[in-house]
C-alpha cells in the first residue's frame, strides 16, 4: 500500500531528532504531538495523491488505467488501515474529513504557488519540472504551517525538513512508476 509507504517514511521525520527540536517537540503536551503526526501524515497523503494526480496528466500509456485505479484507491484503503488499527470511528471520519480538507487547500495554494513562481519558469522547464516544484513548495510550506499552528519562525526551520522528506519521497516515488 503506497499510503503506508508514505507514512512509513513521514514516521522518519516525525522522530527525527532534528525535526523535533526545531519544533520544540518534547515541551508539547501530548495531544499536540499526535495532532504534529496526524499533520505529517496527511501532508505526506496529499503529496502522494498530488503527484499521482501529476502523473496521470501526462500518462498515455497502456499502464494508466492501473495507475488511476491506484490513485482511486489510496484513500479508501488508508482509511481501511486505520480501521483495521482499531482507531475509532470518530477519529476515522475525522482523517476523512482532514484529507479533503487538505487537499482542497492544496489545489487552492497550488494555484497561489504556481502564479507566484510563474516568472520563474523558463520556456525551457518540463510540464513535469514545474508540477514537481509547485508540490513541493507549496506541500512543505502548508505542511509546515499547520504543524507550528503558523508560528512564522518555526515554519521557516521546518520547512526544510519537509521539503528534504518530500524530495526524498518524490524521487523514490517517481522511481517506482517511472515518472
Amino acid at each position: 500500500m503506497l499510503a503506508r509507504l508514505v507514512t512509513d517514511s513521514g514516521y522518519k521525520v516525525f522522530t527525527d531528532e532534528h525535526f523535533r527540536e526545531s519544533i520544540n517537540f518534547e515541551k508539547e503536551k501530548q495531544e499536540e504531538q499526535y495532532r504534529i503526526w496526524n499533520e505529517i501524515a496527511v501532508t505526506g497523503l496529499i503529496f502522494l495523491l498530488s503527484f499521482l494526480d501529476d502523473y496521470l496528466k501526462v500518462d498515455d500509456s497502456d499502464r494508466r488505467p492501473f495507475w488511476v485505479e491506484v490513485r482511486n484507491e489510496i484513500v479508501p484503503e488508508f482509511i481501511k488501515w486505520l480501521e483495521e488499527l482499531k482507531i475509532p470511528d470518530e477519529f476515522v471520519e475525522i482523517w476523512k474529513k482532514l484529507i479533503d480538507l487538505r487537499m482542497e487547500e492544496f489545489k487552492d495554494k497550488r494555484k497561489i504557488t504556481f502564479d507566484m513562481f510563474k516568472k520563474e519558469f523558463s520556456d525551457g522547464d518540463t510540464t513535469e519540472l514545474r508540477n514537481t516544484f509547485i508540490r513541493l513548495h507549496t506541500l512543505s510550506i502548508s505542511g509546515s504551517s499547520h504543524i507550528t499552528r503558523g508560528d512564522d519562525q518555526k515554519v521557516v526551520l521546518l520547512k526544510k525538513h519537509l521539503n528534504a522528506w518530500l524530495g526524498a519521497l518524490n524521487l523514490k516515488l517517481g522511481d517506482g512508476i517511472g515518472y
